[in-house]
């Protein structure tokens, strides 16, 4: 049996930077596109089911509008971490991805201011 004991950063990951230039100028990105989160957001036509959910959790009753609402940019991870932050703090938060989740939610504020 080998003896050698292996440790787990024996393989070391080629940086961002090298890559983007072993790349040709046409497939690079720049570091934001990078930081995004595929998965977290899709640019499509309809609002996410989060978007929603959110929205119900801070307009509770109809008799009380919360004082304010924080509508935050979750595209990339610094919007990501500045919503958990307000939301550790109990803020009003909603977290958009699309100019479509930003019209529900102002929509749906004026629907209830207008009630």
């Amino acid at each position: 049996m080998d003896s050698t004991v292996h440790t787990p950063r024996q393989k070391r990951s080629t940086p961002l930077k090298e890559r983007q230039l072993s790349k040709p100028l046409s497939e690079r990105t720049n570091s934001s596109d990078s930081e995004r989160s595929p998965d977290l957001c899709h640019s499509t036509q309809i609002p996410r089911k989060v978007v929603y959910d959110q929205l119900n959790h801070i307009l509770v009753s109809d008799a009380a509008l919360p004082e304010n609402v924080i509508l935050v940019n979750a595209v990339d991870w610094q919007g990501q971490y500045v919503a958990d932050l307000l939301q550790d703090q109990k803020k009003p938060v909603v977290c958009t991805c699309s100019t479509v989740e930003v019209q529900a939610v102002l929509s749906a504020l004026l629907t209830r201011i207008q009630r």
